[in-house]
């Protein structure tokens, strides 16, 4: 049997090719600097960010996305599963509630992992540590953790139908792991994202550039 093929990716490749890819996707490009940032991080804490976001993007129909009905417990308007994309940036606008009796909850959820790195990202940024759960999995992020208890196969499920986000004490952590400064990535992710950033690169005729097309800067 044949080895698939692995790429080796600088973080800073890793993190323009998400932003590109989630905007060749059709996402606007807040959701892209999310993609990016979340990417990015799972990436260097070891974790398939890469293999997430094109998970996301290549199982999310982006129009119509699902409207996320804010309650208890957040669920799709329409009743199906919610992107994760749109989850993290709802939940980090909303993320004081995690630290309510219960959390948050969302039912219906796709590419669970990918919005542990919005979380994550957000919890390295601002000094707080969050504890999320889905299947048999449970993850602790924050500033400089990321502690994992689970089997790969569930932490790359391509959707759950509860997760949940509780904000949580830190606890001492003790030989925090060394960080690895290059990813080592499955091609056929890595080609998936690169088609669609490619989508961003369309050359545009004199006629749509007057009205706005063509690529834009990041």
């Amino acid at each position: 049997m044949t080895k698939a093929t692995k790429l080796d990716r600088s973080f800073g490749e890793v993190a323009a090719l998400a932003k590109r890819a989630t905007r060749g996707a059709g996402y606007d490009w807040g959701a892209c600097e999310d993609a990016s940032a979340a990417t990015e991080w799972l990436s260097r804490h070891g974790l398939p960010g890469v293999e997430a976001l094109s998970q996301a993007l290549s199982t999310e129909a982006v129009s119509p996305l699902a409207r996320i009905a804010i309650g208890k417990p957040w669920m799709a308007a329409e009743g199906t599963h919610i992107c994760p994309l749109m989850a993290g940036a709802a939940l980090t606008d909303h993320i004081q509630h995690a630290a309510d009796d219960g959390g948050i909850t969302i039912l219906g959820l796709r590419s669970p992992l990918l919005i542990v790195g919005c979380v994550g990202a957000y919890g390295e940024a601002t000094g707080r540590y969050y504890k999320l759960e889905w299947d048999e999995i449970l993850i602790e992020v924050g500033r400089e953790r990321c502690l994992i208890k689970g089997s790969a196969r569930d932490l790359s499920v391509s959707s759950t139908d509860k997760f949940k986000c509780t904000e949580i004490e830190a606890s001492p952590m003790h030989n925090s792991p060394r960080r690895p400064i290059r990813r080592s990535i499955a091609a056929g992710h890595w080609n998936l994202l690169e088609q669609l950033a490619a989508q961003t690169y369309a050359p545009a005729t004199a006629a749509s550039r007057s009205s706005g097309a063509g690529p834009a800067d990041c």
